[in-house]
């Protein structure tokens, strides 16, 4: 039913423990590159359901979002096909399943065509949970469709207040439901509050940033249930991306959407390369050590079956020259006693 939907995708978007100190929800925008010819459309397709996997298994995503011009028909190149990804979730992590399902939903922001009329249906079949949606219209028939709505908030000044009650005066009823009962999230834009420029460098957990980043009162009822997603742009490395992460969840924030702008260039030409890059993003901002959130200068045990540490030194090293992590120079004169187990993280 949509209102069971509706529950499985804001369980997805809440993260276990007490707000404000409890895991975040992390999803992630995945942008797969636009092929332009069909051959690249073959092997994009071919490796869809590796990426699948590869973010579910390896990253425990629990949600991403796609956007819509990417799947619908455009003028840039030949539109993606995502069902291998989502045919890939229905099958191989059916209700109750460890790891349990990413699940899809699509940006319908610049769709730049007609989803509804051309992809909705057949992506609805193949396993898409739902919709990001930013006006009335889609939102509408997102919930006659039969698909979970999170809707896109463009606050004034974003990250002051977890309260988007003001923004909803638009949103009708819809098949007898207010937005209360049919909304499974509402997603924020990334608020300078939260964001680092890549000049910043955060090598330890600062405390003296707390006071500023008290827990934020909840939305009036009803509308308390609906969990509030804040954006995050800040560009990965030195322990940036970790940092924005924290101190998102400690505002009170359930969950946090990372941009695809976070991703370095090189890593975008190939989904396999990008699948990666999000996949130890995930993995590194999953992990809690030495008393710190994931992405912090940290303690890794040695011995540990997946060396995300040295993982990520390693790609780090590979990806320096697109400047999205600082400078080469900065790096090699930056010393890590990899044997320790220290390393920057995201």
């Amino acid at each position: 039913t949509f209102a069971d939907l509706t529950a499985s995708a804001r369980s997805a978007l809440t993260p276990s423990g007490r707000r404000g100190k409890g895991k975040l929800s992390v999803g992630l925008e995945l942008n797969p590159p636009t092929p332009t010819s069909a051959t690249e459309v073959i092997l994009l397709s071919g490796s869809m359901a590796e990426s699948s996997r590869a973010l579910r298994v390896d990253g425990k995503c629990k949600w991403l979002v796609v956007p819509a011009k990417a799947v619908v028909e455009n003028d840039e190149g030949w539109e993606v096909d995502i069902r291998p990804f989502l045919e890939e979730q229905v099958e191989n992590a059916p209700p109750g399943s460890i790891p349990e399902r990413t699940l899809v939903f699509v940006n319908l922001e610049d769709c730049g065509g007609d989803f509804w009329g051309e992809k909705a249906e057949e992506l609805k079949d193949a396993g898409l949970t739902g919709v990001v949606a930013s006006n009335e219209a889609d939102v509408v028939k997102a919930v006659e469709a039969g698909v979970a709505v999170v809707y896109a908030v463009k606050a004034t000044e974003p990250g002051d207040s977890l309260d988007f009650t003001p923004h909803l005066s638009s949103l009708p009823d819809v098949s007898g439901m207010p937005a209360s009962d049919y909304l499974s999230g509402v997603v924020i834009e990334p608020s300078p509050r939260f964001e680092f420029g890549a000049e910043d460098r955060v090598e330890d957990d600062d405390a003296s940033d707390d006071a500023n980043y008290e827990l934020l009162p909840l939305p009036p009822k009803p509308f308390d249930k609906v969990p509030v997603v804040m954006s995050t742009a800040t560009i990965a490395g030195s322990g940036r991306l970790g940092k924005s992460c924290r101190l998102i969840s400690k505002a009170g924030y359930p969950s946090c959407l990372l941009k695809h702008d976070i991703s370095p260039p090189s890593q975008r030409v190939e989904l396999s390369k990008l699948s990666a890059f999000w996949t130890l993003a995930l993995q590194s901002l999953g992990r809690k050590t030495s008393s710190q959130f994931g992405g912090f200068r940290s303690k890794i045990a040695v011995g540990l079956k997946d060396d995300v540490p040295m993982q990520w030194y390693k790609y780090q090293k590979q990806i320096m020259e697109d400047g999205a992590l600082g400078t080469k120079e900065t790096a090699d004169n930056d010393p890590l006693n990899t044997a320790g187990g220290d390393y920057k993280g995201f």
